[in-house]
């Protein structure tokens, strides 16, 4: 297995001019409360601001620069047919996310690939998009050539929220199963248009979606690839342990409502803003803090209550998933450590690589490690082929190795 510090490969990626900013399509999903208009907005103007562009656009898929954003919609159903025992409502909902890459990865006729992106406790899609120059992950990832579909789970912010006893691991599990099968047969909405086909999934969940992005792998095999990153099955730490038991107590009197209106049985993993700050950062930029905190989100208590079944589920589980697998780790994570024997768990894959991070905490897409953290997972993408290939000034970018001599500083 391969164990080593990454180091930034940013000055692989190419400078683009302008990016699409999806403001006009924030009336098109499902909300509740104020907090998904502020979500997507903040979404469309870091697509423009951070490629140096405007925050207007003709259409839903303003195609102006280098890099687009594609609102979708996955309509599932919260059941639960993963290996995990815990209960769901099965009723009907709809999941929100935005397609970020290329735009002429999203418009190549070669097949094309797509990273699936899920967010921890207290966070949302916006983790992912935060937009601030360096701290926009998916739009950072999309100047290096590569697709990413960002999504709200299932009780967060776009997305539909069942009443929080009545989703859990095992049925978050089922809900990307049926986003996975979507993307490959355009079974999904695409905001404009024409819904892309990917032949190639590779999925990647950040802490509790790392536990829930296993069981999706080894319950269902249907994903190409998978990321796993700051999740350890038994490297929970003591700070960590102790905030999920006050979320037991919280969660056995019921919780509180998602959104004010919204279903009960929510409640915050980090009860203020300040334990936010000291829990999951190590050397954040102030302006991160300062733009994340807000957006903080409440989560489902049977989430969090159903972790120990998934765990329990891992340990037969993760042996049997076979595609390649990436785990990336902080070195000053306050709640997960272990990373190495986290990685060591993955028996069944004979494509194992662990990243373990200087310099960063656990919310490592928005800490001072982050370009570190981009570029070990590019790197490893673009080692095994999952990129689309597309073609900038005559020239095919291809994921497999660095662009011909001469096409690095073209811009589409």
């Amino acid at each position: 297995m391969d164990r080593h510090n990454i180091r930034d490969r940013s000055d692989d990626a190419q400078l683009v001019r302008r990016g699409y900013a999806p403001l006009g399509m924030m009336a098109t999903r499902p909300t509740i409360g104020w907090r998904w208009a502020v979500v997507t907005a903040l979404v469309g103007l870091g697509l423009a601001l951070c490629a140096g562009g405007t925050a207007s656009a003709s259409g839903p898929q303003a195609s102006r620069g280098a890099v687009v954003g594609l609102p979708v919609t996955f309509n599932v159903k919260n059941t639960n047919t993963s290996r995990v025992s815990c209960p769901s409502d099965s009723a009907d909902y709809t999941v929100g996310g935005t397609l970020i890459g290329p735009r002429q990865a999203l418009h190549s006729p070669a097949p094309k690939t797509v990273t699936i992106y899920l967010h921890s406790l207290d966070s949302g899609a916006w983790y992912w998009t935060l937009p601030l120059q360096n701290y926009n992950y998916a739009f950072e990832m999309a100047r290096l050539g590569h697709t990413s579909l960002i999504v709200d789970r299932l009780g967060y912010d776009s997305s539909g929220h069942p009443n929080g006893f009545q989703s859990c691991v095992g049925s978050q599990a089922d809900v990307v199963h049926q986003i996975v099968e979507q993307l490959r047969s355009a079974g999904y909405t695409a905001a404009g248009g024409e819904s892309p086909v990917f032949t190639r999934v590779v999925l990647a969940g950040h802490s509790i979606s790392g536990l829930i992005s296993q069981i999706e792998a080894y319950s269902y095999r249907d994903i190409d690839g998978l990321i796993v990153n700051g999740w350890t099955d038994q490297g929970q730490t003591q700070a960590v342990q102790a905030a999920f038991a006050q979320v037991a107590v919280r969660c056995a009197v019921g919780g509180e409502p998602a959104e004010p209106g919204g279903p009960g049985g929510y409640v915050f993993f980090d009860q203020s803003d300040a334990d936010f700050r000291a829990n999951e950062f190590h050397q954040p930029d102030p302006a991160v803090l300062d733009a994340a905190s807000p957006l903080r989100n409440r989560n489902p208590c049977g989430d969090m209550l159903s972790i120990p079944a998934g765990i329990a589920a891992d340990n037969q589980g993760l042996g049997e998933i076979a595609v390649p697998v990436l785990g990336v780790f902080a070195r000053q994570d306050k709640g997960f450590q272990g990373g190495e024997e986290q990685m060591q768990l993955f028996t069944g894959s004979n494509d194992v690589t662990g990243v373990f991070l200087d310099g960063s905490g656990h919310f490592m897409a928005l800490d001072a490690a982050a370009s570190e953290f981009r570029a070990a997972i590019s790197g490893w993408l673009r080692q095994r082929g999952f990129v689309t290939p597309f073609r900038v000034k005559g020239c095919v970018r291809s994921s497999a190795r660095r662009p011909p001599a001469g096409c690095a500083s073209e811009v589409p």
